[in-house]
């Protein structure tokens, strides 16, 4: 055999093994989606992480920054906490009145009224006052005095509210009244900052805002992202795992935040009709197609309870749903769907 011979022969075999390589190292990447990025922010008074993949780098991290104002630019608008907010500035309005919104926070009012059609009033924003009242308590460590309590519940009720969508204005028909949109604005500010990736181009990616999560796509060599969903009896265990992509999943419980009287724990949730706390039900799980819809709907849950609350998730086959309660020990009750063929048993 000829060195020539010999000479082309391993050249052949190594043009083979590049072209291979080439090949298993081009699969690789679009199986990974290009390259991967993680970054966590504190927005809305909890920690914001947007995981993404995209092929260039430096355009997914522009598209993971814009993604985060967007979510800041809700904050900004809808927060209790900031003085200068619209909504502050709004809840310290005269009453009864009406005044001009901007969009945004128009938008999540009308996701709060038709909630609260949907939901028979379980989920209504107009319960500040009972917050107030209660975080008070929890400050003095003694229970809200009954003509407190009934002074709250006096101010309380959407069916008080008004909305025009022509003027993007808000009119309130009682003295006193304010609004509070911890159960539907972090939601919403996780679309917008998923919809902003979209926008970009990113495909594959979650947004998770303190369990307030949206998926798209999916990791690499996986059908869908694995979401943990924990047990509110053992808050260090996982309880169930979903497959999600493509749709949002949001649980609202007791478990995390919570006044204190006497040295027991009373959940931020209220009956909007009674003004208590809910005691019942532990913790309850929303998917649907967007977070702001999960967010509000898993908030309702809580004061609806299991029979009541799976009865008209069942009307509404864009959700599903499963409620955790006191009364059963922990038991799970799930909504029925065929959705929930992606529950993954430990």
């Amino acid at each position: 055999m000829s060195h020539e011979y010999q000479t082309r022969k391993i050249i052949v075999i190594a043009v083979i093994v590049i072209f291979l390589v080439g090949i298993f190292v081009l699969k690789l990447s679009h199986n990974e989606h290009g390259q991967y990025l993680k970054e966590t922010r504190f927005i809305m008074g909890t920690y914001v992480t947007i995981t993404g993949y995209h092929y260039n780098h430096g355009h997914l991290q522009e598209s993971i920054t814009a993604a985060f104002r967007e979510m800041q630019e809700i904050d900004r608008l809808m927060s209790t906490y900031k003085v200068n907010s619209e909504l502050t500035i709004l809840n310290n309005s005269p009453k009864p009145g009406t005044y001009p919104v901007s969009e945004l926070l128009y938008e999540v009012l009308n996701i709060s009224d038709i909630v609260y059609r949907e939901t028979d009033g379980a989920f209504d924003v107009t319960i500040k006052p009972l917050m107030d009242l209660w975080k008070q308590a929890g400050e003095n460590n003694s229970f809200p005095d009954q003509r407190d309590l009934n002074a709250a519940l006096n101010t309380v009720g959407w069916t008080h509210i008004a909305l025009n969508g022509r003027e993007t204005s808000v009119s309130f028909g009682k003295a006193d009244m304010q609004i509070v949109l911890g159960g539907v604005a972090k939601g919403y500010a996780v679309d917008l900052a998923s919809q902003s990736l979209k926008k970009a181009g990113i495909q594959h990616f979650m947004v998770d805002a303190g369990g307030d999560i949206y998926c798209s796509g999916h990791p690499p060599r996986r059908e869908a992202w694995i979401i943990g969903v924990r047990d509110p009896i053992n808050t260090s265990d996982i309880l169930n795992k979903l497959r999600i992509t493509n749709q949002s999943v949001v649980t609202s419980g007791n478990y995390e935040r919570f006044y204190t009287i006497d040295g027991k724990h009373y959940s931020q949730i209220f009956y909007p009709e009674t003004g208590m706390p809910v005691e019942t039900i532990l913790s309850s799980t929303v998917i649907a197609d967007t977070a702001a819809r999960a967010d509000a709907w898993a908030t309702a849950l809580m004061v609806l309870g299991p029979e009541k609350g799976l009865e008209l998730i069942n009307q509404h086959p864009d959700l599903e749903a499963f409620i955790i309660a006191t009364s059963f020990d922990g038991k799970v009750t799930y909504s029925k769907s065929e959705h929930f063929d992606s529950f993954i048993s430990e």
